[in-house]
């Protein structure tokens, strides 16, 4: 059990026990603030806003931002619409997490991810802003923050994890990180007229993972696995880009030919749907197959569990687990997605998408080769800590950083705004916009 603080705006202090319990927090009418203390960061002033707390890539990259940006020149908070509570303990790696309690589940889907909302619907974030005063922020996915930040004159800089549909929007950005060089050139495609672009790819505190597996026995213990038998790990979202039916039914192929064999399914959250299909594929829950929803802090039990993990994706970033697997020493079964052939080449198996039979006899090749695992295991750790530290990430973002906090955007006209929003409605239905309105209201 965690304890942190939490404090609205009006000064009221109320310390909360966050434990495992998978529903979001309390809704309040204002936004609510989690003090964690940790950080202690001092200097240029850092937003950080992503949409919502929930154990996902994005969150992790956001947490690794903080934790690599030093503390003697970076205070770093971050915003998020909304949260679990499980979750919240994240909260820690920043200076301040702000948890705004807006509708995001009302929101359309061009209200969550275009910059088509009415400014109203971010009220909360305002009243943050007008509390203090920051220097640059950086945002992923939800595109109204952008333009609030865009009205009070603060540099942007909009962080690329991946393709979406929010990247095809015209933000309002000073600079763009890409996570990996198959988004940077999706950025040349879908946003032609983009703001400067720099890779940083994602990186992981190798530390944090790189002892994983004497935690072996424990973490097979709390996840009611075997301690002898085989466990194949598919760890993210359960969501139909990730594939994770292809992982269930991977396991259910290559258990025919090892019968001991288990499933760990590792996600942000839990879902009766992907239980249910399992369960029809021939995934025997609670005996050989395995579901768990897990904080951030306990991620690296699952990495201690496994022998082998898949990785089935139709499309990625860069794939933060795939760095988290390697660091941890598990070896890795992927289909290079996006960017992750970027840090799996040479290091990992390698399957077509969709293809399940090649997954399930990948994983038997894994694990009944030792020399190949012991192989995997090795150039993954080397890989990762040459090339995805997290301290080197950092240097390249304070380099764009320190490039925008003494250039900031001139501040929007109270005229712009309504007219911005105006013509946003207007872009939206798919109605026509000139350049010199687009101009005129500060639409870049």
């Amino acid at each position: 059990m965690i304890k942190l603080v939490h404090q609205k705006s009006n000064g009221e202090v109320s310390e909360v026990r966050v434990i495992s319990r998978h529903a979001p927090i309390d809704a309040a009418d204002e936004p609510l603030r989690i003090v964690p203390g940790d950080r202690h960061g001092r200097g240029l002033r850092i937003g950080v806003f992503w949409s919502y707390l929930c154990g996902g890539g994005v969150e992790t990259v956001n947490r690794d931002i903080a934790e690599g940006l030093p503390t003697d020149k970076y205070i770093v908070d971050a915003f998020v619409w909304q949260a679990l509570d499980t979750f919240l303990p994240v909260g820690r790696a920043f200076d301040d997490l702000i948890v705004l309690n807006e509708p995001f589940e009302g929101f359309s889907p061009q209200q969550r991810l275009g910059p088509y909302a009415p400014v109203s619907q971010g009220a909360g974030f305002q009243r943050m802003l007008l509390e203090r005063e920051y220097d640059l922020f950086i945002m992923s996915c939800c595109g109204l923050p952008f333009w609030i930040a865009r009205m009070h004159g603060i540099p942007i800089i909009e962080y690329w994890h991946g393709f979406g549909c929010w990247n095809g929007w015209a933000m309002p950005s000073q600079a763009i990180v890409a996570v990996s060089e198959t988004t940077q050139r999706q950025i040349e495609v879908f946003r032609p007229e983009h703001a400067p672009a720099t890779v940083i790819r994602n990186a992981v505190k190798f530390e944090r993972y790189a002892g994983a597996k004497e935690k072996g026995p424990m973490a097979r213990e709390r996840f009611g696995l075997s301690p002898t038998a085989p466990v194949m790990l598919y760890c993210g979202r359960l969501s139909p880009e990730k594939r994770p039916l292809d992982a269930m039914t991977a396991f259910v192929k290559a258990r025919e030919t090892l019968p001991d064999l288990q499933l760990l399914m590792i996600a942000p959250l839990q879902s009766d749907y992907a239980v249910r299909r399992g369960q029809e594929m021939g995934c025997r829950w609670g005996q050989d197959t395995f579901h768990f929803a897990l904080p951030h802090d306990d991620v690296e039990l699952a990495y201690a569990a496994a022998d082998v993990m898949v990785h089935p994706s139709e499309w990625e970033g860069l794939g933060m687990v795939l760095l988290e697997a390697l660091a941890a020493g598990v070896p890795v079964i992927s289909t290079f997605a996006g960017g992750c052939s970027e840090v799996l080449k040479g290091v990992a198996l390698k399957v077509p998408v969709g293809d399940t039979d090649a997954m399930a006899a990948a994983v038997l090749e894994i694990l009944g080769d030792g020399q190949l695992r012991d192989r995997l295991v090795r150039d993954g750790r080397r890989r990762v800590r040459r090339d995805f530290s997290l301290r080197g990430n950092s240097e390249k973002l304070e380099k764009v950083i320190e490039g925008l906090v003494n250039a900031r955007p001139q501040a929007l006209t109270g005229e712009q705004v309504t007219n911005q929003e105006l013509i946003a409605r207007r872009m939206a239905d798919a109605q026509p916009v000139s350049e010199h309105e687009r101009t005129e209201a500060g639409i870049t």
